[in-house]
């Protein structure tokens, strides 16, 4: 007996089932690589956003103490501006120094040196 064959299909059909198979295989291999580089860029994203969110929270901590600085260097200039109005004038200063010097209060006589003297006395 003769070999029986199955009926071929036209040849071009043939070819164009095999080239819409492989196409088919091209776009899904396209929509596979898209949804890794969509799923890379939704993670960036994330990355991305937590960091900023991290960065912006460290700078509003600086930016809270150097508010706390300026308030604390701000009352320390009070304090000192308030002393300084109390403090004696340069030309007030001057004036005491000249009499301190026109006396000399290093040249009077102390308790111990008087009773020393006194003694002194007492014995000749």
């Amino acid at each position: 007996m003769a070999k029986q064959e199955a009926p071929q299909a036209p040849d071009p059909v043939i070819q164009g089932m095999t080239d819409l198979s492989r196409r088919l295989r091209v776009l899904e291999e396209r929509y596979t690589v898209l949804r890794r580089k969509g799923q890379l860029a939704e993670e960036n994203f994330i990355r991305d956003m937590q960091e900023l969110r991290d960065s912006v929270e460290m700078v509003s901590e600086e930016a809270t103490a150097l508010r706390r600085l300026l308030v604390e260097v701000d009352d320390k200039l009070d304090r000192f501006l308030e002393q300084a109005k109390n403090a004696a004038p340069r030309e007030d200063v001057l004036l005491l120094k000249k009499y301190i010097e026109m006396w000399d209060p290093m040249q009077y006589l102390t308790r111990e040196e008087a009773r020393r003297l006194l003694e002194q006395r007492r014995k000749v």
